[in-house]
């Protein structure tokens, strides 16, 4: 994950440079009618060996998906002693000026909301980094609010800890969708 940048950039000039040949219309017609919930190949990728993939989870060396691998990892993470002044969202009648301090709040709820399926719509987290993301978002709010050298901080230091920990433990890969394993490339 330390070359997401670098690979972002390099898709980022390739689109650049291929918007510049051949224009957006060209692009629109190629992934036109491409459904990702029937399969197939896009026709702007056919020939190339470009498949649908999905990310795997692994807990403790066991296969886990996704979903189910945040789940427990929250699980974990809620029943944290540290945990306890993260439950909720910050009540306005405790902090009366926490919303205009903290601009992108979150809370163990809303995480476990973000994690409830919905019908119909995709899922909030696509990957472990973005899950993790809240969780250290969340402690880092609590540390910018409250300042240093009181229980509360202390609390988001140490849960952040923990959360690292157990984020550490889990195993990600992408795989392709179809459950064959991925070609070797040369």
């Amino acid at each position: 994950y330390l070359n997401i940048r670098f690979v972002a950039e390099e898709q980022r000039r390739a689109i650049a440079e291929r918007m510049e040949a051949g224009g957006a219309q060209q692009q629109e017609a190629e992934y036109a009618g491409y459904d990702p919930a029937e399969g197939g190949v896009p026709a702007g990728l056919q020939g190339t060996s470009w498949r649908e993939s999905a990310l795997h989870c692994s807990m403790q060396g066991k296969p886990v998906p996704l979903a189910d691998c945040l789940q427990a990892v929250l699980a974990e993470v809620a029943t944290h002693p540290d945990a306890w002044p993260f439950q909720t969202a910050v009540s306005t009648t405790l902090a009366p000026d926490y919303y205009e301090v903290i601009k992108d709040p979150v809370d163990l709820a809303s995480v476990r909301a973000r994690l409830t399926p919905r019908a119909g719509a995709p899922p909030h987290y696509n990957s472990l980094d973005q899950f993790l993301a809240d969780l250290l978002r969340m402690c880092e709010n609590c540390r910018v609010y409250n300042g240093d050298n009181n229980e509360y901080y202390d609390c988001a230091v140490r849960l952040e800890a923990f959360v690292r920990k157990k984020v550490g433990e889990v195993s990600v890969s992408r795989v392709p969708a179809d459950g064959t394993r991925p070609e070797s490339g040369g």
